[in-house]
C-alpha cells in the first residue's frame, strides 16, 4: 500500500506560530498515513471526514520507534481510536508517543476517508 501524504497549514488561528493543521487523504490505496512527529504539540484533535467508508476501518496509532505501533485511546470515555462508519468522528488522543499516524488497519472498497489534527503547542506567551 502507498503513503498518503499530509499536507501542513501553519500559523491556524490566533496567527502566532502556535497551532498548526495538518491533513491526510486516506484511501483503499493509500492506507498509511505519513508518520508525524508530534512531541513539540500538548494539544491535538482530530476529525474524521469520510465520503466514502466501504467498509474501512481508520485507527489513530502512536509509536516511540517507528516499529512498534498502538492504537491511542480517546480521552473521552479512554475507547480506542478505531472507527468505522457511523461512529464519533472528532476526537482528542490521551497519549503523547513521539510519532502519530492515521491508518487504514482495513482498507475496505474504494474507500475515501479524510483524517485532519489540530495541534498547539503549549506557550507561555498566549493571550
Amino acid at each position: 500500500m502507498a503513503i498518503a501524504i499530509c499536507t501542513l497549514s501553519r500559523d491556524v488561528g490566533e496567527r502566532d506560530g502556535s497551532s498548526v493543521l495538518y491533513t491526510w487523504p486516506l484511501t483503499s490505496a493509500n492506507t498509511d498515513g505519513a508518520v508525524l512527529e508530534w512531541t513539540e504539540w500538548v494539544d491535538r484533535t482530530w476529525v474524521v471526514d469520510s465520503a466514502a467508508w466501504g467498509g474501512a476501518t481508520l485507527v489513530i496509532q502512536g509509536s516511540n520507534d517507528l516499529t512498534n505501533w498502538f492504537t491511542m485511546t480517546n480521552a473521552a470515555g479512554a475507547a480506542a481510536l478505531s472507527f468505522t462508519v457511523g461512529t464519533v468522528l472528532g476526537f482528542t488522543s490521551v497519549e503523547g508517543p513521539r510519532y502519530a499516524r492515521p491508518n487504514l488497519s482495513v482498507a475496505g472498497t474504494n474507500a475515501v476517508v479524510g483524517v485532519t489534527l489540530l495541534a498547539r503547542r503549549h506557550t507561555q506567551l498566549r493571550t
